[in-house]
């Protein structure tokens, strides 16, 4: 069943979000990471999803210190970061498609709850603005790379840091 994008309220990328004028609660980087989501979720409905992925949740598993996030099993992926070693996160993959410019997914990379985990090294696909990136070292926090494919690599698309999971 194809969502009708008239019925949702989706407000276009250029325009500013509304101001906290103390009446309501407002949070901006939600704000822009739902702004760019909610027509993702419109365009899978209507093409019946074959070409983006599984717009579900998929939690990766470390194995020898690294993970290989699969596009064919989600494009929203879960690293909790246990381990004192650092890990490896692989050159992504999408089983039953194909990754091409224009390709987005969303890495969720969480501190457990004795932080201070290594940020994770990253595969040969994955551009210098990720690669450059250091996440917050703080117990239970959560870093969300929004990436995008373009150029042959991986880039970010969006960060977002949150505390207290």
């Amino acid at each position: 069943m194809a969502l009708d994008p008239k019925v949702l309220p989706i407000l276009p990328p250029q325009s500013a979000p509304p101001m906290d004028d103390g009446s309501n609660l407002f949070n901006k980087p939600i704000y822009l990471f739902l702004n760019g989501l909610i027509p993702a979720i419109i365009a899978a409905s209507q093409s019946g999803g074959s070409s983006t992925g599984n717009l579900g949740w998929f939690v990766l598993t470390i194995a020898s210190n690294a993970v290989t996030p699969d596009l064919g099993d989600a494009l929203n992926q879960e690293l909790t970061l246990n381990q004192a070693t650092q890990v490896l996160v692989n050159d992504p993959v999408f089983t039953g498609g194909a990754i091409t410019d224009g390709q987005e997914f969303n890495l969720y990379v969480l501190q457990d709850a004795t932080g201070g985990r290594p940020t994770p090294a990253w595969g040969a696909s994955f551009g210098a603005d990720v690669t450059s990136q250091v996440i917050s070292g703080d117990e239970s926090t959560r870093s969300v790379f929004r990436l995008k494919f373009y150029d042959g690599l991986w880039h970010i698309d969006c960060v977002l840091v949150t505390g207290n999971l």
